[in-house]
This record gives structure tokens, C-alpha cells and sequence, in this order.
């Protein structure tokens, strides 16, 4: 039996909340002899970890990905007797906590088991027939998905090596493609409509899905020191691409951690949270590199619900310890500080314009409360705050600073799923 090629859905998205903007991916990788059929999109689909099997719990901070994907239909074949949706991943990007706690494998393969459910529910007829076996009320079939992967170098014990900017290290700069053969479940219902069950992978029953490698569309080859690895998609925070400001081209660093102490409230010390980075020579500002840091966000432990922590003399707010973390960011942690006894411009502040404030609960291994940890972080993905300093170095090396220019892309702060704060500016 033969059908002809079904129109390709509409884009999975979920809810209201729109895609981050400025968002830039690299083509979708191509793979073996279907290269010529091209790939659509690309398309958007958020997953949360509160609410998608295999990121989690609800007991979890929570954390949001979107993730981005192309989908093409491959033609009926005499070998299967069914047409294949595929689809292709080429970037991710996080808004939450503890987001790099999870792989982009265990990301992906959540996603592709939320999309082909909801293109399920969306089209109970989507997948009859022309994506499926029509023999049996249920069964497994064979789906091909794809990732883009890379031959990177190893270390000594067999792993990937990283750079300072938490991306693996090439060996090569040819294009590998990623295509992964996993089970997809499915049973029908009483109205014969096929309906997913579940797509086997990363779980105790197909813990090792079988892939294949290519390089530039042939069989990969990746010798020597190096080793091929697969999912190595994009996957940013995407509160750092909020900011669209000139020479915005250049990578974050890893996110590092401080420990920041607080005028005025000693012992009381805050865990700064933030990214820095350098760009190119930038037209805009005479051919001069911007240096930049993105807050991404800072805690303290606090005793609203527990006995006495350092913090609990400290008066100040929310407002007066983002001006602390602030201060404190300006004058310590740019990269490329003015000589002493000079100026320079060209530093500026990255960060969201909507904090959401809340208590994260400490427990015990036998459920008792320790003091909660307060945490100020970014709130949504629709918010830019970006600053432009000035900054000098007096005859010792102490840096001073100017705010030359305040911007904010967004002053109203939603207040669903949970209230934020508009926080941009600092206070004196």
C-alpha cells in the first residue's frame, strides 16, 4: 500500500509563553543517503521540569527549556510500508535552577517524547497508518532522531575535554550527524487511533539506543586522541541572549560562583552567580572590545523560617543587596580593568529587568528544615536590564566607576506562575 507525502504539522509549542528572542541556532546536521530531504523549521517547544517525565520532580527547583528543533517527513518506503516523521535537534535554551544539572541527551530525549505525545493529542490521526505499523492494537516501531554530534579531543580516562567555556574541543571542524534509532510504543484505542505510549531510551529497558555517526554525510571517522560524541547541540541560558547589544557575538564563560560579602552586614555573605565574556573589536565603539558580566543571580540563607543565620541583622532588601552584589560585580570581576591612573569605557552589565524572589527549603535526610536559602534570580524570558560603565583605576589599582547609560527592554514584570519584581538599576 502506498500514500502520498502528508503535509508536515504545524510547529509544537506549549502555552502562551513565547519563544526567547534573538535566538540564532546552526543548521540541522544531514545524514546519509536522505540528505536531500530537507529539513523545516526551525521550530520551538518549551519543556519544564516540573511537568515532563524525565527531568524530575515537582519537589525540584524548577527549570524551563526550549528547545529547538527542524521536522521532515521521509517518504513511504517499500522497506517499512509507512512514512517517518523525524525530527532534528540543534539548540537548547535554560531559565531556572539547575538547569547544567541535566544532559543534553536526558533534555532531548524528554522532549522528543513530549512532542510525539502532543502531536498525538493535538491529531489523534497523525500517527495512523502513515507513521506507524497499521497491523495489531499495539506494538513498537523503529523512529530515526537526530542531533548534531563532533569528534572532540579525550583525556587521559576516556572523556571528552571541555575549554573555559564549557564547550568540548574540537579535533576537527567537519560536520558530524547524529542519528539515533529508538523504540516508539504505541497502542490503540477504542476508536482505532494510534496513540504513543512511550519512547524507549535512557531507562532501564534500552539504556544504550542504537546510533550511527556520519561525517559530512558519510561513515564517521574520529581517530587518534579523539573520540565522536553525540547531542552536542547548542545549549545557552536564555537570559543571556536577552540583551541584543552591539558585538554580542562572543561566548559566555561557565557560570562561576562567589562568595560576596555585604557592607554593612557582616557576617552576612551572598553566592553571587554570573558569566563573563570579551568581545570582538566592536565598530560601534571605536574597533575597543566591550567587556561584559551577566548576573544570572545570588542567594543568602535566610531565617524567616528557621533560628538565626549570619544574615539576620542585615536590614537591607532585596533592592539593597542587588546594589551590594552590584557594586561588588563592578569593582572586582570585569575582565581587562583600566591601568591604574586611567579610565576606559566599554563595560557593561548584562542581566534581566524581573526577579523572582523566593525561598528554596533545605531539608535534612530525615525531613527536618535547616534555615531555607532565599534566592533572587531571573523571571521569565521576555526581560533586558543592560548598563554601560565607566570605569578608573586610581594610582593603587582600586576601581571606581560611572554608569554612562541604563536600559530596560521590559518594566512590567508578570506575576504568573509566580509574582517578579521589576530590578534594574541599582540603588545608592
Amino acid at each position: 500500500m502506498s500514500y502520498a507525502l502528508t503535509p508536515l504539522p504545524p510547529c509544537a509549542h506549549t502555552g502562551q509563553t513565547p519563544a526567547p528572542p534573538n535566538i540564532s541556532t546552526p543548521s540541522p546536521c544531514m545524514v546519509g543517503s536522505q540528505q536531500q530531504q530537507g529539513w523545516s523549521g526551525p521550530c520551538y517547544y518549551r519543556i519544564c521540569s516540573d511537568t515532563v517525565q524525565g527531568l524530575g520532580g515537582i519537589q525540584e527547583p524548577k527549570c524551563c527549556y526550549w528547545v529547538v528543533y527542524y521536522q521532515r517527513i521521509i517518504p513511504n518506503s517499500a522497506q517499512l510500508g509507512y512514512e517517518l516523521y523525524e525530527t532534528n535537534v540543534t539548540g537548547i535554551f535554560y531559565d531556572g535552577e539547575d538547569c547544567e544539572l541535566r544532559s543534553r541527551g536526558q533534555i532531548i530525549h524528554a522532549f522528543q517524547n513530549a512532542l510525539y505525545k502532543k502531536l498525538d493529542n493535538d491529531d489523534p490521526t497523525f500517527f495512523d497508518d502513515h507513521y506507524m505499523p497499521s497491523d495489531g492494537d499495539s506494538g513498537v516501531a523503529s523512529q530515526y532522531f537526530y542531533t548534531t554530534g563532533g569528534c572532540f579531543e579525550e583525556d587521559s580516562n576516556g572523556d571528552v575535554v571541555y575549554d573555559e567555556f564549557g564547550k568540548p574541543v574540537n579535533c576537527d571542524s567537519d560536520d558530524y550527524c547524529c542519528q539515533y534509532t529508538k523504540q516508539v510504543h504505541y497502542k490503540k484505542n477504542y476508536l482505532g487511533e494510534t496513540k504513543i505510549w512511550r519512547i524507549d531510551s535512557l531507562n532501564s529497558e534500552n539504556p544504550n539506543p542504537v546510533f550511527e555517526v556520519t561525517k559530512n554525510g558519510d561513515d564517521a571517522l574520529c581517530s587518534g586522541s579523539c573520540k565522536w560524541a553525540c547531542d552536542n547541540v547548542l545549549m545557552e541560558d536564555a537570559a543571556t541572549i536577552l540583551c541584543d547589544e552591539p558585538c554580542n557575538d562572543a561566548d559566555w564563560s561557565n557560570l562561576i560562583e562567589k562568595q560576596v560579602p555585604i557592607p554593612g552586614c557582616s557576617p552576612c555573605e551572598v553566592t553571587v552567580k554570573f558569566r563573563k565574556r570579551t568581545s570582538s573589536p566592536c565598530p560601534q565603539y571605536g574597533m575597543e572590545s566591550a567587556n561584559d558580566i551577566y548576573l544570572h543571580s545570588f542567594e543568602w540563607v535566610d531565617d524567616t523560617l528557621a533560628p538565626p543565620t549570619p544574615c539576620t541583622s542585615c536590614t537591607l532588601d532585596v533592592h539593597g543587596m542587588h546594589s551590594a552584589v552590584v557594586d561588588y560585580l563592578l569593582k572586582n570581576e570585569f575582565d581587562n580593568k583600566p591601568p591604574n591612573n586611567q579610565c576606559k569605557n566599554y563595560y557593561r552589565l548584562m542581566q534581566s529587568a524581573c526577579w523572582f524572589d523566593h525561598l528554596r527549603p533545605e531539608y535534612t535526610a530525615y525531613e527536618r528544615y535547616y534555615p531555607p536559602t532565599r534566592v533572587m534570580r531571573a523571571c521569565g524570558e521576555e526581560s533586558c536590564c543592560v548598563q554601560h560603565y565607566r570605569l578608573c583605576a586610581n594610582m593603587n589599582g582600586v576601581i571606581t566607576y560611572q554608569l554612562l547609560s541604563s536600559e530596560a527592554e521590559s518594566i512590567d514584570c508578570h506575576v504568573y506562575p509566580w509574582p517578579c519584581v521589576f530590578i534594574c538599576e541599582p540603588t545608592e
